[in-house]
């Protein structure tokens, strides 16, 4: 026996009325306003009704308009920066000059006849300021005795002569042409920030003498250099002079009108490392230069003495370094009873052989190794992984070193080494890949997990928190540079989006800026193009590395072509002098105004009228038959037994105005027509509901079983007022249950469906 089912239904649509609105307040935009996107899960950054504020709560007009401006304009453009742009010339920390650009003129500006919108400065020695009499005077060092270069324990530096006040910052730039170029800038528009590479407390070393080891210099605790400064700790009087040195040099920055210039301090950059004596890394030497805990606190601390003695004018920036965020590398589980991970790490040890490059720079010739080892390096590199397997061996999930990379040389291990020859590849992904790969429940990869735990480390919170930043300078081994550049590899750029996406992800939820706060200036055109949406921005895998506001790049002579290419992209800022090259695409005025959703006054009132448009009430149907073949006598043979699906019902409710809900209700037709007629009692019904619309409350009928039937009509389902609206999916299980003396054949019926 065969029994058809046809499927029929009736459309009912809903008349729509004319509303008109009045009395509500909107939110006015600037001039040049932010595109709102409306795939944008973090709220957008046109959205004046949730204002930002930066954390002082008493920053300075100019200040708070800096901030707001820059938080609501991210994701439009990014504004290129340069470290000590005027100052290109000057002597640098490496003893290097740069002949080609004169001193107090823009290196920038050379290149490509614009300014950068950002302007990048260092005041570290300042501090020393007020270890002499005066600005500008070495003449004693006011130290004691003990403070010698024989003092200085091996492993916290190189016996270089320690460092004393001059009158200029650690670049040889001089105090006085920083701070009025810092004016000036400010003047064009052009955004400042300032970082602080002090000299270590305990030693007056820098660089690599910046470092102290608890407990090992004549005179001094067993504490870290952060203990000591700490309130309470045996340096605190020597430390709060250096931060006063700080507060005397923010003096300097004032306009014509008398107002301070509104700064991006950025004081103990790249804290995640163990190279100053604030990191709180100890990948490298098995110590930190400071505890976790101590450098919070240190944060705190002189972010509440800048404010407490009258500093309004910064806004706090932190920024861990790129390389030691947790870079796609080998961790300790990953050695977990693995041998070929551990064969396969010592084949890539054998691949670093010594490789000199050299180059000439002002008529002499410099060298160092690129990616090679010596035997030496390379001997102990082995000894480290057999060290490190043997420990991972030890350990479980609850295990703290269990999620930390393996460490050899200072370097993560790659996880794109090809087993066979040991060499990095850029064709053996698998593994690389695999950190990428987004999880569906929190829409995070393990790469952008492990880089924000690492980046979360030390991180004072929100409220001592302006910008969050990344330091991506510096490379890490053959292969792994921690700055994206022209035909850099695919891998690499991926890091470097994922990088700032992540971050950036948490900055807009916490309602704080984003920025690549120091880069190399080869990256900078493929900055812009990855932030962008060009065509290294992996599509639309990390949409929040756009909100990233500006990218610093580092000091020296502009050299990279691909400069150049940044000067015609629209969605890339600048500033520039007027007197000298006006601009078609500058930054906006950040410190004049707030953005102008700020500053609205009084109620707007709208009148928007409805009209009618095309909406109602009805329904859709998958398939408008169904048939049921599967008959069988019931255990007793009294009865032929059977069921099957009905096909998919879709209601459909778009009626303007307040939602009103619906009913659906099923009918069977009175008989079942075929070689006889049988009762359309026979059919049975169980709905059910197969989707709703987000927020759509739907509910389905009780079922009815066949033989009792539902000829005089059922519940389908039914959605209540207020939220009925969308579109529902209904199903239901059919079944029949036919006296056995029926004759055989086929059978059609009529089933009606009616939503009101």
């Amino acid at each position: 026996m065969r029994v058809f089912a046809r499927v029929t239904g009736r459309r009912l649509v809903a008349a729509v009325s004319t509303v008109a609105l009045g009395g509500a307040g909107i939110c006015l935009l600037g001039a040049a306003p932010a595109l709102a996107d409306p795939d944008d899960p973090i709220h957008s950054h046109v959205d004046c009704g949730d204002e930002v504020m930066p954390i002082d709560e008493d920053a300075t007009e100019a200040t708070v308009n800096l901030f707001q401006n820059m938080y609501y304009s991210a994701g439009d453009f990014m504004v290129y920066g340069h470290q000590e742009d005027q100052a290109s010339n000057s002597v640098n920390s490496l003893g290097m000059q740069d002949p080609s650009h004169d001193y107090g003129v823009s290196a920038v500006y050379d290149a490509v006849e614009r300014y950068p919108g950002v302007l990048g400065w260092d005041i570290g020695h300042v501090e020393l300021k007020n270890d002499n009499d005066d600005w500008g005077s070495a003449a004693g060092t006011g130290r004691p005795a003990a403070y010698t270069n024989s003092n200085v324990d091996a492993g916290t530096g190189n016996g270089n002569a320690k460092y004393v006040y001059t009158g200029a910052g650690i670049d040889g730039v001089s105090v006085q042409d920083m701070a009025d170029w810092i004016v000036e800038a400010a003047s064009w528009d052009g955004i400042n920030t300032i970082s602080i590479h002090s000299v270590n407390p305990v030693t007056y070393g820098v660089y690599d003498n910046n470092l102290y080891k608890p407990g090992r210099w004549p005179g001094h605790s067993d504490g870290t250099a952060a203990s000591m400064v700490l309130p309470g700790g045996e340096l605190n009087a020597r430390y709060e002079s250096w931060l006063d040195a700080y507060i005397d040099f923010n003096e300097l920055l004032k306009d014509a009108n008398g107002e301070y210039v509104p700064i991006i301090m950025r004081p103990y950059h790249e804290h995640s490392g163990d190279w100053f004596w604030w990191g709180i890394d100890d990948m490298e030497r098995g110590w930190r230069p400071a505890q976790i805990a101590e450098f919070e606190e240190l944060w705190k601390y002189t972010v509440d003495y800048f404010r407490d003695n009258g500093v309004h004018n910064f806004l706090y920036a932190i920024s861990p370094d790129r390389s030691r965020l947790g870079e796609p590398s080998v961790l300790y589980q990953d050695l977990k009873d693995n041998p070929a991970k551990k064969d396969t790490i010592d084949k890539y040890i054998d691949t670093k052989l010594p490789v000199n490059q050299c180059f000439e720079w002002n008529g002499q010739q410099f060298c160092w190794p690129m990616g090679g080892w010596a035997d030496a390096v390379r001997a102990q590199a082995h000894v480290d992984v057999q060290t490190a397997y043997d420990l991972a061996q030890t350990l479980d999930a609850s295990s703290p070193q269990w999620d930390e990379p393996v460490i050899i040389n200072f370097q993560g291990i790659p996880l794109d080494i090809d087993p066979v020859t040991g060499e990095v590849s850029e064709t053996v992904s698998t593994e690389f890949d695999a950190w990428f790969v987004r999880d569906p429940v929190t829409g995070t990869s393990r790469f952008e997990d492990q880089l924000w735990k690492k980046w979360s480390e030390g991180f004072p919170g929100p409220g001592y928190v302006d910008l969050y930043g990344l330091d991506n300078y510096w490379e890490n081994g053959a292969g792994h540079n921690y700055h994206p550049y022209t035909g850099q590899t695919a891998k690499l750029k991926q890091m470097f989006v994922a990088s700032l996406n992540i971050i950036a992800k948490h900055a807009r939820e916490d309602g704080k800026l984003v920025a690549l706060t120091e880069g190399s200036f080869s990256g900078a055109e493929l900055i812009n193009r990855v932030v962008q949406g060009g065509r290294d921005s992996f599509g639309s895998k990390y949409p929040y590395a756009k909100y990233t506001s500006y990218a610093l790049t580092w000091w020296g002579g502009i050299y990279d072509a691909t400069l150049s290419d940044t000067v015609d992209h629209a969605n890339f800022r600048w500033v520039t002098d007027s007197a000298q090259q006006p601009i078609d695409n500058p930054v906006p005025h950040w410190y004049a105004a707030a953005p102008e959703c700020y500053v609205q006054e009084g109620d707007i009132d709208v009148d928007l009228e409805i009209p009618q448009f095309a909406g109602g009430l009805g329904v859709e149907f998958t398939a408008t038959s169904v048939s049921l073949y599967d008959a069988a006598l019931s255990a007793d043979k009294a009865w032929i037994v059977g069921s099957g699906d009905l096909p998919a019902v879709k209601v459909e409710d778009t009626r303007p105005g307040a939602s009103v809900g619906w009913d659906a209700t099923i009918t069977a037709g009175q008989y079942l027509t075929g070689p006889e007629q049988v009762d359309g009692k026979a059919l049975g019904i169980a709905p059910k509901v197969l989707a709703t619309a987000e927020g759509q409350t739907v509910t389905p009928g009780a079922a009815v079983a066949a033989g009792v039937g539902f000829v005089a009509g059922t519940e389908f389902g039914s959605s209540p007022a207020g939220s009925s609206r969308g579109v529902a999916t209904l199903g239901a299980d059919l079944s029949y249950k036919i006296p056995a003396s029926v004759a055989p054949g086929s059978y059609r019926g009529v089933v009606s469906v009616t939503v009101l």
